[in-house]
């Protein structure tokens, strides 16, 4: 439920791990996002790209890629190709399960990660060493929503277009109803 509307019906399994919206997937648990630019069926985020089948005929769509901790990959060796360069900040040890957060080195975002102790014991990881990030199961959302707000540049006011941090202003005047963008 979100705002009084019903994002998802199913069972408690279903809904966890085929969530069907950005907000289902962040209510259920941690995620890490992987933004970037859809393109033939690829999430590319600099040198990295990630297969997204599903969206086969996009072309340069921003997007957001959502996957969980535990379905993050950790390699020592690799390149920015295959993987998202991190560093490794701080290790944690619960039990039979490893939680490692990560800073990437090109974005400097954070992610989590979540291995069994056995491979951590085998790819003897410590804090500070860098290491390459995979996501093994990444959901690919486009971002459906586009916010509107009034900017109050220099005392005047007039709209403003937002999407994913970046601001356009060239607007033409109001028609039917609406504001025409100018790209």
């Amino acid at each position: 439920m979100n705002e009084g509307k019903i994002e998802q019906i199913g069972s408690p399994e279903e809904v966890y791990d085929h969530p069907n919206s950005p907000f289902v997937y962040d209510f259920l648990g941690n995620v890490n996002l992987f933004r970037g630019r859809l393109h033939k069926g690829k999430l590319h985020q600099g040198n990295f790209q990630n297969d997204a089948p599903e969206f086969s005929d996009a072309e340069n769509k921003t997007a957001v890629g959502y996957v969980r901790p535990h379905d993050i990959s950790i390699e020592r060796e690799g390149n920015s190709y295959d993987g998202v360069s991190a560093t490794i900040k701080h290790i944690h040890v619960v039990g039979p399960i490893v939680h490692l957060e990560l800073k990437r080195n090109d974005t400097e975002e954070f992610l989590e990660a979540e291995l069994t102790k056995d491979l951590y014991k085998n790819l003897q990881l410590k804090t500070g060493e860098k290491v390459y990030v995979k996501p093994k199961q990444l959901r690919v959302f486009v971002p459906e929503t586009i916010s509107y707000r009034i900017i109050e540049p220099f005392g005047g006011a007039y709209w403003g277009f937002f999407l994913e941090d970046k601001e356009f202003t060239n607007f033409k005047s109001k028609s039917k109803g609406g504001y025409e963008l100018l790209f």
